[in-house]
């Protein structure tokens, strides 16, 4: 640390940093964007895509920082990236800074932070909304805008997302997933088809529903009890949850059936 500054002039703020310290050489501002970028993503190309620079320049940067402050930021392996521990303390130095003045920079131009969330429809219409009250006042200053899809890979490479609602265990390199609730898969059908049943080996011969092309909500439901006879691939692939229940409410006579998820308190 340098001496404090000696500087009387009028708005000089008395024990503030020091001059000196504040205007020694450091890495450009480009540097520590490539790097929270990479740390975020995991990978050094993904953050050449989502910075629109090269890999090559990406590469570079974060070397720079490397060699500025004398220490591995990354642990370098063939599926991706690892923050170090001197890794993990710069990149919230790094991500403080960055917040900083792109909050001073929607000031000077008079506009709202923006958050985007991207999730699955049926969250949205089922979940979300009833909340959005709540989470407006939760935001107050932010504006929210709201983007929908099916796909469950949390992918921030290729779309302008802050965050994203998927299914899944997790487990995602360079992702911070934070765990919202579990689901409890509930089939359904008319009230005719199911007086007919007797066994979920009757299954077999009804349409099952799926709301999307993976079919793991009749996969994972009848795993769960040991179904036998039922080919959990086969049925009409629909393109969201909300289809489902008017398919299956206007089932023919060899019945309709849909596998419905809902959030578990």
């Amino acid at each position: 640390m340098t001496e404090q500054s000696k500087n009387s002039q009028p708005g000089y703020v008395q024990h503030a940093y020091p001059l000196a310290d504040l205007t020694r050489p450091l890495p450009p501002l480009a540097a520590f964007q490539s790097f929270v970028a990479a740390a975020h993503l995991g990978s050094i190309s993904k953050a050449a895509n989502h910075l629109y620079r090269t890999q090559g320049a990406v590469s570079r940067q974060i070397q720079q920082l490397e060699a500025h402050y004398r220490c591995a930021l990354f642990l370098r392996h063939a599926s991706g990236l690892t923050l170090t521990t001197d890794g993990h303390a710069l990149l919230d130095v790094a991500v403080d800074v960055l917040t900083r003045l792109v909050a001073h920079a929607n000031v000077q131009a008079g506009t709202k932070p923006i958050l985007t969330l991207r999730l699955p429809s049926t969250f949205a219409v089922r979940w979300l909304f009833p909340r959005l009250p709540e989470i407006n006042r939760a935001l107050e200053g932010i504006e929210l805008r709201i983007s929908t899809s099916a796909d469950d890979t949390p992918e921030f490479t290729t779309s302008e997302v802050d965050a994203i609602v998927v299914r899944g265990t997790g487990l995602w390199a360079g992702l911070e997933a934070v765990p919202l609730f579990a689901e409890t898969l509930t089939p359904m059908c008319t009230p005719d088809q199911a007086a007919a049943l007797r066994s979920t080996t009757d299954l077999a011969r009804a349409t099952l529903l799926h709301p999307g092309p993976s079919h793991d909500e009749w996969r994972c439901w009848l795993d769960s009890v040991a179904a036998m006879g039922v080919d959990s691939g086969s049925g009409l692939v629909l393109d969201t949850l909300e289809l489902v229940g008017p398919a299956k409410f206007s089932a023919p006579s060899d019945g309709m059936f849909g596998a419905s998820a809902r959030p578990t308190a």
